[in-house]
């Protein structure tokens, strides 16, 4: 109700403010809109990826900026330029010129409406690209529904649909008037649809809505093409639908404009790698939904159409006890396909583990006369210039790949040993430890510890950018679930004894993975300082498999302070993220964690390439924490 109030209340002023000025100033208004919304498509997506990769990785205004980056981008300079033309139009002509009562009065209303339609389109989708996490909706209105079934589809129209006019127009004048050789209108079908989808995010909207180019790579792609096994119409949609995990096919599975596909269809598959930063930041989870990530596909008429993703391959997690019972001692991550077929306020599938990585097999069905030609992942477009590396005749032969197609790690995972890697233990056996080893400065312990002090923060001391939580029950502590402050030595030292309700005395793990500390101050015999270790590189836990952990927090004390930092979702970069670990100091210690999945075995520390400190025999991390 708000939005089309809004909406139509734009459209409404507008036309009477231009009906009692005259036709000739009301028309020279419309051009200036019109030129004003064409520089600002222009240069939207550009201003977008400006802003995004120039946002502030922590702190409010790097927070704001990258989850209003689009909306910005299309905001600023539509009104920017429309300022400048105005200003320069009544420079120009000082005067109005008058052609009678009439004609003054139903040209002003027509220009009046016409551009306040404009004006209105481009305020509906700006603020509908705003990260607002105050519902799916804002204002009432979501351009983006599901359906019963899970798919993507429209949704509602405002009562007068500026969005939809607006973005017609421009798609229509970027092949005509306004052509280019990157048409909006080839690249961004249904625009104004994306604002909305964009919208549905886990935890109604208040999870991230934007992704920087860096933070994802398209690691392959694939397809499953029915016509190679002979099959064809609803035979041949059947076998794009089902997998080993549910023989019967997905069910409701439909485009945009709610049609059910048809059986000339093909299913593309493109498994994205999301990096760290990409997770979330309380969760330290990455949680993807179908309307965050669609597919535009092109045919030989040139004519464009976005596509929703209806299942994706992903990883689940075994327990310890599962590993057990099944007598087996490899990696508890293990792969399988989720359909995105639940209705109300769509599905949203986490990442599992600790890894630093997180892998996604989008799956989507595209009719045969369509090509796709650009994938989105939360509006950050990938060009995809090459057919699918693989090709399979059905589902069955897809399922049998899946460990093929999401295992590995684009990380060059070519971490060196040489003479410098301190070594813990006896070497005499690769059989994993049951625990970590004594005296090898690693302990699966999720307290803020320094070395061996046990650091404690009252609650309502920790400072504006640390966010805790509960760590279990009403007697429980509390944990730090992200954020980074410094306190002084001598305030954290007289917080021993404090009840626990006013205790902040670890970090939250998450579900799923286990906090390992690890000692690196220069109270050890591998202490990472004044070693001339490269300052820009990550430090990375790496497990038996090859998979990489990257540290995501610290707690660092001397004599004079202790600073903390924990942040899941914006692993360190490396050593220069640390105060200055040096022999100097007095009374220094330093630990770094990192999320781990439970059951993994460990054996390796980098920094950059290069191995530090290795455990010779391995340990399994497994536990609870809380």
């Amino acid at each position: 109700m708000g939005m089309n109030i809004v909406a139509a209340g734009i459209v409404l002023l507008a036309g009477y403010l231009w009906l009692t000025r005259g036709f000739f100033s009301a028309f020279l208004s419309l051009l200036c809109v019109v030129a004003a919304g064409a520089v600002a498509f222009a240069v939207w997506e550009p201003l977008g990826y400006l802003l995004l990769e120039n946002a502030p990785a922590r702190g409010f205004f790097g927070t704001f900026i990258e989850g209003s980056a689009w909306g910005i981008a299309l905001a600023f300079p539509f009104a920017a330029t429309l300022a400048v033309l105005r200003v320069a139009v009544d420079s120009l002509l000082r005067r109005n010129v008058r052609v009678g009562a009439v004609p003054d009065y139903i040209g002003g209303g027509i220009c009046g409406v016409l551009a306040g339609v404009i004006i209105s389109g481009i305020t509906v989708l700006s603020v509908g690209f705003l990260r607002l996490p105050t519902d799916l909706s804002f204002l009432g209105y979501n351009p983006v529904t599901f359906d019963g079934q899970g798919s993507v589809k429209r949704g509602e129209k405002l009562w007068v649909p500026t969005d939809r006019m607006t973005e017609w127009f421009y798609a229509t004048l970027s092949t005509q008037a306004f052509a280019s050789s990157q048409p909006l209108a080839t690249w961004h079908p249904d625009l104004y649809l994306v604002p909305g989808s964009l919208r549905h995010n886990a935890n109604k909207g208040a999870s991230k809505n934007t992704i920087r180019k860096n933070q994802f790579v398209v690691v392959s792609s694939y397809a499953v093409n029915p016509a190679k096994a002979n099959l064809s119409g609803k035979a041949a949609m059947d076998s794009i639908l089902r997998d080993k995990w549910r023989p019967a096919p997905q069910a409701g599975v439909m485009d945009i404009d709610g049609n059910v596909y048809q059986g000339d269809a093909k299913l593309f598959g493109y498994v994205i790698q999301f990096q760290g930063e990409a997770k979330e930041k309380a969760s330290g989870q990455v949680l993807l939904g179908n309307a965050q990530v669609r597919v535009v596909a092109k045919n030989a008429q040139g004519e464009t159409r976005s596509f929703f993703p209806f299942a994706t391959l992903a990883a689940y997690q075994l327990t310890p006890d599962q590993l057990e019972a099944l007598k087996d001692k490899g990696s508890p991550i293990r792969f399988a396909r989720f359909p995105f077929n639940s209705g109300g306020d769509g599905i949203y599938i986490p990442s599992v583990g600790g890894g630093t990585e997180a892998r996604f097999g989008l799956e989507f069905i595209v009719p045969n006369d369509y090509t796709p030609i650009a994938l989105y992942v939360r509006n950050t477009r990938h060009p995809l210039t090459a057919p699918p590396a693989q090709e399979f005749a059905s589902a069955a032969a897809r399922d049998s790949a899946i460990d093929r197609l999401m295992g590995g790690s684009t990380r060059a995972a070519e971490f060196v040993e040489d003479s410098s890697t301190f070594i813990v233990g006896n070497q005499r056996s690769d059989k994993p430890l049951d625990a970590p080893p004594e005296n090898g400065g690693v302990s699966l312990d999720n307290r803020m510890v320094a070395g061996s002090f046990n650091l404690v923060i009252q609650r309502d001391q920790v400072g504006p950018g640390v966010n805790v939580a509960r760590r279990g029950g009403r007697s429980a502590s509390w944990a730090v679930n992200s954020g980074e402050a410094e306190y002084s030595a001598a305030e954290i030292a007289s917080n021993r004894a404090l009840d626990a309700d006013l205790r902040v005395d670890a970090f939250a793990a998450g579900d799923g993975v286990m906090l390992v500390r690890v000692n690196i101050g220069m109270d050890t015999p591998w202490g990472l300082g004044e070693r001339g270790l490269p300052v820009d590189k990550p430090i990375t836990l790496i497990d038996a498999d090859g998979n990489a952990y990257d540290a995501i927090g610290y707690v660092y004390r001397d004599n004079q302070k202790v600073r903390i930092r924990y942040t899941p979702d914006q692993p360190l970069v490396g050593l220069q993220d640390f105060p200055s670990l040096t022999r100097s100091l007095a009374g220094q210690s330093c630990s770094v964690y990192f999320r781990v999945t439970n059951g993994v075995v460990v054996n390796r520390l980098a920094v950059g390439e290069r191995v530090v400190l290795k455990w010779a025999p391995p340990f399994r991390v497994q536990g609870l924490q809380r």
